[in-house]
């Protein structure tokens, strides 16, 4: 339980950027075990990570895959799951919107673009601008990696091989997926003050 509490309040020093809320700060014993767990465990790379890590070094061209077939499989096997197609800023970001009840649900998927192979959140926006013309942000940048507290960030792939394509496709439509059904849990009873 203390470990879930330090995480939690770490977390959100970290999205409002402060080393305090309310005059609340992570105690020493609070930072060692975020240390612990962000630095040693989280950080520590696998056998396996490592083995990869070093067959990209030695071998980068095994590390290459086509954009055009990776953009092709995400949009035949996830983009149903999506919505509607609205942006590919030059094929190397999908931008998919789905509306449910007040809100719109984007999810971004990026071919390359951020310096990995593969990377994917959502985003929860009012579908109704406000007076100022901003659609009000629900919480911006959702994904695997932020629902466990590892990384305020997308989730990305950095090991795609030709023969691995399908299963990460697979794997990230799984995500969407789940995340999708639990859309009317998390929103349901939540209105946007547009």
């Amino acid at each position: 339980m203390e470990f879930g509490r330090a995480l939690i309040k770490k977390r959100r020093l970290l999205e409002i950027d402060a080393s305090e809320i309310d005059g609340e700060a992570l105690s020493p014993r609070e930072v060692a075990i975020c240390r612990e767990f962000l630095d040693d465990f989280a950080l520590r790379r696998t056998d396996r990570e490592l083995e990869l890590e070093e067959e990209q070094r030695k071998h980068p061209e095994r590390f290459k895959v086509s954009r055009r077939q990776l953009a092709a499989m995400v949009k035949r096997e996830v983009g149903p799951l999506l919505g509607t197609q609205v942006d590919s800023e030059g094929g190397l970001v999908l931008t998919y919107e789905k509306p449910y009840q007040a809100w719109t649900i984007t999810t971004e998927i990026d071919l390359g673009r951020s310096g990995y192979p593969l990377t994917y959140d959502h985003a929860i926006r009012a579908r109704v601008s406000n007076a100022n013309g901003y659609h009000e942000v629900l919480r911006p940048i959702i994904s695997p990696m932020s629902w466990m507290g590892i990384s305020g960030g997308a989730t990305h792939w950095k090991y795609l091989r030709d023969e691995t394509l399908s299963s990460v496709v697979k794997a990230l439509s799984s995500f969407c997926a789940e995340f999708l059904q639990a859309v009317p849990l998390l929103l349901d009873g939540i209105l946007s003050s547009n």
